[in-house]
C-alpha cells in the first residue's frame, strides 16, 4: 500500500513539474528527528529571514484529504 500511495503522490508532483519527485524520501525527511539533525547540522544565518507554517489535526477526520490520510501514518511513525 506504502508504494500505491507514494506513487500517486509522484504522478500528481510530476504534474506540478516535479521532474523526479520521490514521496517516501520526503516524508522521511520530515520526522522529528529528522528536522533536529537538520537544524543542527544548519545553523541560522543572521542576513536570512526563516518562517514556518505548520498544522495540527487531533483526528482524522478533522481535515480533508491529504491530512486526513497523513495523520496515521505521522501518528504512527513520529508518535503523537
Amino acid at each position: 500500500i506504502k508504494q500505491k500511495v507514494a506513487q500517486g503522490y509522484n504522478t500528481a508532483l510530476k504534474k506540478f513539474g516535479d521532474e523526479n519527485p520521490d514521496f517516501i524520501a520526503a516524508v522521511n525527511d520530515l520526522t522529528a528527528s529528522t528536522c533536529q539533525k537538520f537544524n543542527a547540522d544548519v545553523p541560522d544565518v543572521a542576513e536570512v529571514f526563516y518562517q514556518s507554517v505548520g498544522s495540527k489535526l487531533n483526528v482524522a477526520s478533522g481535515g480533508r484529504f491529504p491530512l486526513n490520510f497523513s495523520h496515521h501514518l505521522v501518528k504512527y511513525f513520529d508518535g503523537p
